[in-house]
């Protein structure tokens, strides 16, 4: 039963991301709490404002930040999600990362995942999932290899050593981990911005009903 249990929930998570993260070409642009706009990739239609911590610049969210969103997954209830990348034209750009919601975290820790992509221009180019279950030394390669691949494809994005330490946090606490992203509601906070490197925390949250 418990295998069950863990078997359906990645299906769903695997579902609920195709639907905001498909590699199709489908784009829209979602107003931010801030009154800038963001560009998001999928089939899945996002509540608006979607919440912004970085900067807006020509009316596009821009460089590194978190943006939260939520969309209802009528049969799962309202899923909420928080995304670390830098942003590029209000889209997302070089290697990032997405958690779920500690809400939806309620039995096992197995069942947490930390995914982590290459994105360019909002396209994605690669993804895996990082569970609590796996070697720390082995999640932290896969971090550094995507971080280097971005670097490799010319894309501006977090460092390796950025991308690494996130997910030595995330290890600590998978549980309540959310990488500093503001909840619903609240007031964004702008915040230093160095190029290709410098990055703040994302979270991506799942509040399924």
């Amino acid at each position: 039963m418990r295998f069950l249990k863990i078997t359906v929930f990645f299906s769903l998570m695997s579902m609920c991301i195709s639907l905001v993260w498909g590699q199709g070409n489908s784009f829209r642009a979602y107003k931010t709490d801030d009154g800038c706009s963001a560009v998001m990739a999928g089939d899945a239609v996002l509540d608006e404002p979607v919440q912004w911590t970085g900067r807006c610049e020509g009316g596009l969210v821009s460089g590194l930040g978190i943006l939260s969103f939520q969309f209802d997954t009528r049969s799962l209830g309202i899923a909420r999600w928080h995304s670390k990348f830098r942003f590029l034209n209000g889209k997302e750009h070089g290697a990032g990362w997405v958690v779920a919601d500690p809400l939806v975290r309620q039995s096992n820790d197995n069942t947490f995942t930390m995914v982590l992509q290459v994105r360019r221009d909002g396209e994605r180019l690669k993804r895996t999932s990082l569970r609590p279950s796996d070697p720390l030394d082995q999640s932290l390669q896969k971090a550094e290899e995507f971080a280097n691949e971005a670097v490799n494809l010319g894309l501006s994005t977090m460092s390796a050593s950025e991308l690494k330490s996130d997910v030595r946090q995330w290890y600590q606490n998978p549980r309540q981990y959310t990488g500093g992203a503001k909840p619903a509601g609240s007031v964004a906070q702008s915040g230093d911005d160095a190029p290709k490197t410098t990055g703040r925390g994302v979270r991506v949250f799942a509040n399924v009903k």
